[in-house]
């Protein structure tokens, strides 16, 4: 199964039939639908199944895209909004952060050692993280987050998915 492509949603039609990922707020909700808003646009969001979401709230949605919305094959709420400027973020350096992934593997790979040698159990602090490897690896630990490499146990506290 292929990798669902993280896109913002004024990109949907570009995909139709294609994997899709995308962050938003809903702002509409039915039985079986949902309205997703990502500031860039707006997309219907067809919904198998029971929901908890209301309006207001941060979601991702990974699904295809069909007739201009989003059969939805994973819909989950967001804890925090912070995800989206993560989201925008992301999408706005594309390929240099990438780029920049790829071409420092060592960094990530010392986050990583890092938080798996400050966790205790409870998960590693972020002050202590960003203490010890400094202020500007904050950009990195939120890829991880992003990505799933890494993940909030707690508020301020990260573990490492294994």
């Amino acid at each position: 199964m292929e990798n669902a492509k993280k896109i913002l949603i004024k990109d949907v039609p570009k995909h139709a039939g294609e994997r899709v990922n995308v962050m938003g707020v809903v702002v509409n909700v039915g039985a079986q639908h949902v309205l997703l808003d990502d500031k860039t646009g707006q997309v219907a969001v067809k919904i198998f199944g029971q929901h908890t979401l209301s309006p207001g709230q941060p979601a991702l949605v990974m699904g295809v895209v069909k007739d201009g919305r989003i059969i939805a094959t994973v819909i989950r709420r967001l804890l925090s909004p912070k995800w989206l400027a993560v989201r925008a973020l992301e999408l706005s350096t594309g390929s240099a952060a990438k780029e920049q992934k790829e071409t420092t593997p060592a960094t990530y790979e010392t986050i990583i050692e890092t938080i798996r040698a400050l966790d205790k159990g409870d998960g590693a602090a972020l002050e202590e993280i960003y203490r010890r490897l400094g202020s500007q690896v904050e950009t990195l630990v939120m890829n991880l987050l992003a990505e799933g490499e890494v993940f909030e146990n707690r508020p301020g506290r990260v573990k490492v998915l294994d």
